[in-house]
């Protein structure tokens, strides 16, 4: 899991005390927030998450996301002072994710790897999908989930009342049917810019 702050503005105290509640380990403080480890149930950076964004509240300033993915971890430096290191064979999806939250206007976005790992994913959070990337590493293609859980109400519910036309959107687009995904996205953004 990767969190930031789109304006600098951040809290990784707080944040932190959340991870740790939930089981995670820090493995780094970026210059705009923190890399997180959950060696455990997927659920349970999922919901540090949610509280994270919780705290938040109307700050609209945090992006966080979530991805899986094999990983080789190690030690190091020496016995005085060392540091867990992580390596993936998609470099850092998770903090390119963070990034494509913030281009979204999202607060929270999950892989589909890390998201089919989670029970009752999709009947006790609300997700919306926004698109698949394409891996190059490992030449596969990952559906990625927009978390709308954790996020003001007000902003969840326009999200949810344009869901149906987003999703009709996205469909004419991964189709290449353009004019009729612009058209989809043109009535979404009137009813939630």
């Amino acid at each position: 899991m990767t969190v930031g702050g789109r304006d600098g503005h951040i809290q990784p105290d707080r944040w932190i005390r959340r991870v740790r509640e939930k089981n995670g380990e820090i493995l780094l403080f970026e210059n705009v927030g923190i890399q997180c480890l959950f060696l455990g149930a997927a659920e349970n950076a999922l919901e540090a998450a949610v509280n994270i964004l919780q705290d938040a509240g109307m700050e609209k300033n945090v992006c966080i996301s979530l991805s899986f993915e094999e990983i080789r971890l190690g030690i190091a430096g020496d016995q005085s002072r060392s540091a867990v290191a992580a390596f993936g064979m998609n470099g850092d999806f998770s903090g390119f994710l963070k990034e494509k939250a913030g281009e979204y206007g999202a607060s929270l976005l999950i892989s589909g790897d890390a998201a089919s790992r989670i029970p009752g994913f999709f009947s006790q959070y609300h997700p919306r999908r926004l698109g698949t990337f394409f891996l190059k590493q490992t030449e596969t293609e990952v559906p990625v989930y927009e978390v709308l859980d954790g996020e003001p109400e007000v902003w969840r519910r326009r999200k949810l009342f344009t869901e149906e036309i987003f999703e009709a959107g996205l469909r004419a687009f991964e189709e290449r049917e353009y004019l009729k995904a612009r058209m989809a996205f043109i009535c979404v953004l009137k009813e939630n810019p």
